[in-house]
């Protein structure tokens, strides 16, 4: 049974946890397209099990994406009109990436409009919550419980004063 610490994720973890998990299933999803593209390089019978495989993980890897973007899409308040474009473009190969992209875009401003400099798969999720609670440096992710001086020793930035 867990303990209502443990069920409480804040909103930023979520975030970054969603964030992590969108750059996840978009590269299971450009695999897709690309053992389709390239199947015909393949011997017959590998060719059309990869074609077969590739088709389940694109249907399979879109729709989590769609998913994980409509879960995003909330969290931020964002129009919902981004969902309508994954929706129309939902077997377009490539194109249906771009609204997808829009959403990773949308969440790498909202990590630097904060401090964070988010990778290709966002921001750690530890690193966020920490940031949300004011614990971690917004520099070097240096944890600061208990910093009573108001600058970051790990790498000289300075900080509000962390409570305990």
């Amino acid at each position: 049974m867990l303990t209502t610490t443990q069920k409480k994720v804040t909103k930023y973890h979520r975030l970054a946890r969603d964030q992590r998990l969108l750059a996840w299933l978009t590269m299971a999803f450009l695999g897709a397209h690309a053992v389709v593209l390239f199947a015909d390089m393949l011997p017959q019978p590998t060719a059309e099990i990869a074609i077969s495989a590739a088709a389940v993980i694109w249907v399979s890897g879109y729709l989590a994406c769609a998913v994980v973007v409509g879960v995003i899409t909330n969290q931020l308040q964002m129009k919902p009109g981004i969902l309508v474009l994954v929706a129309v473009l939902a077997f377009v190969p490539f194109v249906s990436l771009l609204p997808i992209i829009a959403v990773q875009a949308r969440l790498n401003r909202f990590w630097k409009s904060l401090g964070l400099r988010p990778t290709i798969f966002g921001v750690d999720p530890a690193l966020a919550e920490g940031l949300q609670y004011g614990t971690r440096c917004a520099t070097c992710g240096y944890d600061l419980k208990g910093n009573e001086s108001g600058v970051c020793p790990e790498c000289g930035r300075r900080v509000g004063l962390i409570k305990p």
